[in-house]
């Protein structure tokens, strides 16, 4: 007796398929309209779901922010880049996460996020700190948390871990590629000047905080 196997119904979106595109309409109604101009029943609209769908989903309107935002980290820094500090040359372990967290402040939907936050910074403080905790500062608790293990191994020399983690972003955040870049001056920084940026920063904090210095005096992956 020959065993017949059920095919799946084609056509039938998964369920991240269908998460991912309320996302999608979401995040083009927030950089259009704003968050605070963007309802739900525009997002369960432009979607094609219904309300009830979207509620049951999300909740509320923040919840789909939130969604947004850490399906754009984990698009250039997944929990997994981290495994990074274990796994290679710590040299290259910084420069790998150093220029993924900077190609995420440049990508387009970042700087159009950031700028939103800007607008909605007065109106609803609410928002930019749903906003810190979801992006920036997971980053930071996962990164803090990597250094503390690194300073027991005695690898790192650091007093201050918390610390060192604000210092390693703020030299990225603070550089002029990023704030002509928010400021939408000039043309778009160029992947090999963003390379370039992470290698000096790289450089220039693992000089200061790593316990010995690799052979190499540039990141391998150059």
């Amino acid at each position: 007796m020959t065993k017949t196997t059920k095919k799946p119904a084609r056509g039938r979106p998964t369920d991240n398929t269908k998460r991912d595109l309320i996302l999608d309409h979401a995040v083009q109604l927030f950089m259009r309209k704003g968050f605070h101009a963007t309802s739900m029943d525009e997002i369960a609209r432009d979607a094609k779901i219904s309300k009830l769908t979207l509620y049951t989903r999300f909740g509320d309107k923040d919840a789909i922010f939130a969604a947004v935002i850490e399906r754009k980290c984990q698009e250039f820094i997944p929990d997994q880049i981290f495994d990074s500090f274990d796994n290679e040359n710590l040299y290259d372990a910084f420069y790998k996460i150093g220029i993924a967290f900077f190609s995420l402040l440049l990508s387009q939907d970042a700087l159009s996020i950031y700028r939103m936050m800007a607008s909605e910074a007065e109106r609803n403080p609410h928002l930019t700190q749903l906003f810190y905790e979801t992006g920036p500062q997971r980053v930071k608790k996962i990164m803090t948390k990597k250094f503390d293990q690194l300073v027991r191994e005695k690898k790192m020399i650091i007093t201050d871990t918390a610390q060192a983690v604000d210092h390693f972003h703020s030299l990225f955040a603070g550089s002029d590629l990023y704030m002509r870049a928010v400021m939408n001056i000039g043309k778009p920084p160029s992947a090999r000047a963003i390379k370039a940026h992470a290698i000096q920063v790289v450089y220039s904090f693992c000089t200061l905080y790593l316990k010995k210095m690799p052979p190499a005096s540039r990141p391998s992956s150059r």
